[in-house]
């Protein structure tokens, strides 16, 4: 597992680059180039997560890969949106057309063809839960494509293991089963990774 902060979230939030839909798709490419580039891992074993904000961004990585000729593993987007767009119309009607529209993760699905797994708080008050309905509803690039409400949860509040772990869990369940079946072979993880020269002292 592998995760990071983007310009202006987290760690990162003294960074001097402000967040926009280019530097956080900036960011995202450059951790995914380092895990394909530096640590050799298969794409076939990528699985591309993201929360909120973050499953635009992860869908944009997944869109790039397919597009340079890599099938990642799955994409896992929790409390996700369809654009930026809508979830300002979500809150202040169409008012919020005049947004730019960014982050369009439904755009990106009608041409993605990994499997995905949507999960969602049912009383999200944030992004609202039927965004990732539409979504799953939208998506027709893979079978194997899982809808897991956490009913009752907000946007922040979700049981790591009832809304995240077991769905996450059949969903690998899932693509196992479709591989052994199909007879689907994928490229040996590393036996080693060695991260040490990126470690600072």
């Amino acid at each position: 597992c592998l995760a990071f902060d983007y310009n202006g979230y987290g760690l990162a939030t003294n960074a001097k680059i402000a967040t926009t839909e280019a530097s956080a798709t900036k960011d995202i490419m450059r951790v995914y180039n380092f895990v394909r580039n530096e640590l050799h891992w298969p794409a076939e074993r990528i699985i591309l997560y993201g929360q909120s904000i973050g499953t635009g961004i992860a869908s944009t990585c997944a869109f790039k890969a397919q597009k340079a000729g890599e099938n990642i593993m799955a994409l896992f987007l929790q409390s996700g949106y369809t654009s930026i767009r809508d979830v300002a119309v979500s809150f202040v009607g169409v008012l919020g057309n005049v947004i730019l529209n960014r982050f369009n993760t439904k755009q990106k699905l009608k041409e993605l063809k990994c499997p995905v797994l949507f999960t969602h708080g049912n009383i999200d008050d944030v992004i609202p839960y039927n965004m990732s309905e539409t979504m799953m509803e939208l998506y027709t690039g893979n079978d194997i494509k899982l809808f897991h409400t956490a009913d009752g949860k907000g946007h922040n509040n979700m049981s790591i293991l009832e809304d995240l772990a077991i769905p996450f869990s059949t969903l690998i369940s899932e693509i196992e089963q479709f591989r052994e079946q199909n007879n689907v072979t994928i490229p040996p993880a590393p036996e080693e990774v060695d991260v040490s020269p990126y470690q600072k002292e």
